[in-house]
C-alpha cells in the first residue's frame, strides 16, 4: 500500500492498470468494539450496494492474527497453569512433611489447654502465611522475567524506545490468591489430623506420623481437577481447552504414580532378593 500523493508522482494510475483502492473509518469509542465494527461495516455495505466495493470490518480483516495471538496466550497460559501445578505438588510435600513433624508439639498444646479447633486455627493459619509467601514471591519473580525478557528482545529486536513492564496490582492480587488457595486446599485435610489425632497416642509413641487421609485425598483430587478445569476455561476462554488440558493432566499423573508403584514394588521385591549382597538387601529396606 502506497499514499494517495505517491500513486499520483509516479504516474501508475493509467487506463488499465489495476488499482486498489482502500480508505479506513474510525468508529466512535463503544464498551463492544467488535460488534460495533461489524454492525457498522453490514450497514455501511447495505448503503453503499456496489459490486466493486468490499466493506471488512477490523475483527474480519485481522482474522488470522487473532487466532495466532490466541493460540500463542493460550500456549503460555496452559504452560503457566502447568508451572503451578508442579509449585502446588511442592508445597503439597513441604507443608506435609512440616505437619508429620508437628505432631509431639500439637501434643503438647493439647495437654496444655488448647482445643483441637485453636491447634487446627494454628497451624492452618501457618500454611496460608506459607501461600501468602509463595505468592508475593511468585509476583515478584513473574514481574522480574518480564522485565528481563522484554529488556533482552528490545535488545535482540534493536528498539530505540524503553520497554518495561508496570507491575500490575490486579496481577498480583490474583497471584496471592491463587497461592493462598493452594496452600489451604493442599494441607486442610492434615491439619484437620492433626488435630484430631489424641494427645497421648503422641506421647506413648504410637503415632509417629499423621494417619492416611483417603477421604481429604480424594476431596482434594475432586477439587483441584475441577479448580483447574474452570480456571483453564476462565483463561483461555475456551471449554475445549480447558477440558483437553484437565485430562491431559489427570492422564499424566495417573502415569506418574502407576510409575511410582510399580517402581516402589520392584525395589520391595529386589529387598528380598538371595542374589543380591546383603548390604545392598539392607539398603533397599
Amino acid at each position: 500500500f502506497i499514499g494517495l500523493q505517491t500513486v499520483e508522482r509516479t504516474g501508475l494510475a493509467r487506463f488499465g492498470a489495476r488499482i486498489r483502492r482502500s480508505a479506513l473509518v474510525a468508529l466512535p469509542a463503544s464498551p463492544d468494539p467488535e460488534r460495533s465494527a461489524r454492525g457498522a461495516a453490514a450497514a455501511l455495505a447495505a448503503r453503499l450496494a456496489a459490486p466493486y466495493l468490499q466493506v471488512t470490518s477490523y475483527p474480519e480483516s485481522e482474522e488470522a492474527p487473532r487466532r495466532a495471538m490466541g493460540r500463542l496466550t493460550n500456549y503460555f497460559t496452559l504452560t503457566a497453569l502447568a508451572t503451578l501445578l508442579l509449585g502446588a505438588g511442592g508445597m503439597a510435600a513441604g507443608l506435609a512433611a512440616f505437619l508429620d513433624g508437628e505432631l509431639e508439639t500439637a501434643a503438647l498444646l493439647r495437654c496444655l489447654g488448647a482445643s483441637a479447633d485453636e491447634v487446627a486455627g494454628a497451624y492452618r493459619t501457618v500454611c496460608l502465611f506459607v501461600g501468602a509467601q509463595a505468592g508475593v514471591l511468585g509476583a515478584f519473580g513473574g514481574w522480574a522475567l518480564a522485565t528481563g525478557l522484554m529488556t533482552w528482545a528490545r535488545g535482540w529486536v534493536g528498539l530505540d524506545r524503553p520497554l518495561s513492564p508496570a507491575p500490575d496490582p490486579r496481577a498480583a492480587l490474583e497471584t496471592l490468591a491463587v497461592a493462598l488457595a493452594c496452600a489451604w486446599g493442599v494441607s486442610e485435610s492434615k491439619v484437620r489430623a492433626l488435630a484430631a489425632t489424641p494427645p497421648l497416642e503422641v506421647l506413648r509413641e504410637k503415632a509417629e506420623r499423621l494417619p492416611p487421609t483417603p477421604r481429604g485425598t480424594a476431596l482434594l483430587l475432586a477439587g483441584g481437577a475441577a479448580a483447574v478445569f474452570l480456571y483453564a476455561a476462565l483463561k483461555t476462554d475456551s471449554l475445549a481447552t480447558a477440558r483437553w488440558f484437565t485430562l491431559a493432566i489427570a492422564a499424566t499423573a495417573l502415569a506418574v504414580a502407576a510409575g511410582c508403584a510399580l517402581a516402589l514394588r520392584a525395589l520391595g521385591a529386589a529387598s528380598t532378593a538371595s542374589t543380591l549382597p546383603f548390604a545392598a538387601r539392607l539398603g533397599l529396606k
